[in-house]
């Protein structure tokens, strides 16, 4: 996780409020202990919520010319493409997540909605002998596809992913996480 200047103010912050509280708490000698623990507790926890609200604000990148090629011999999809940091910061590693469906299952249009849609556990208890439950008809997997990525740098990357021979033809989603 790269950590900016923002990160390091946001830190300060926190804890000059943190120390401010503490302080009023040993003023008053009522409850210390509670009121002390509290104050970290509060502390901790908006520490972790402003590393992801800095993260957020301050991280930002963009994929360029994503192409996939399907290699038949070796059941394999090859995507290709290029991830550029469109920010003013370091961005510690760049994940892309990549959804593969198998379009031969629906008959009509899909709405995003359905795309990351969560199964149940009796869901797949009742569907033991259904052939979606030995076929599955959407593949997932994860990447990283970028490290140290600094501000305006354009990276190149190339990611192979299994490509199941029963699908007839497949649909593609994809997301970028940046840490």
């Amino acid at each position: 996780m790269a950590l900016n200047l923002w990160h390091y103010l946001f830190f300060t912050i926190i804890a000059l409020a943190f120390l401010a509280a503490t302080f009023f708490a040993l003023r008053l000698k009522k409850n210390i202990p509670s009121v002390v623990f509290t104050n970290t507790l509060l502390a901790i926890i908006a520490a972790i919520v402003s590393i992801y609200i800095v993260d957020s604000a301050t991280k930002k990148a963009k994929i360029y010319n994503l192409s996939h090629k399907r290699i038949l011999n070796t059941e394999q999809i090859v995507f290709s493409g290029m991830v550029q940091n469109s920010g003013k910061y370091t961005i510690g590693k760049a994940e892309l997540e990549i959804k593969l469906l198998n379009k031969g299952q629906f008959k009509t249009d899909i709405k995003a909605g359905e795309v990351f849609k969560g199964d149940s556990f009796f869901g797949h208890v009742n569907n033991k002998n259904n052939l979606s439950a030995k076929k599955p008809q959407h593949i997932t997997q994860k990447f990283t596809i970028a490290t140290e990525l600094k501000a305006g740098e354009l990276k190149h990357f190339t990611l192979y992913m299994p490509y199941p021979p029963y699908f007839s033809d497949f649909m593609e989603y994809y997301e970028l996480k940046l840490h």
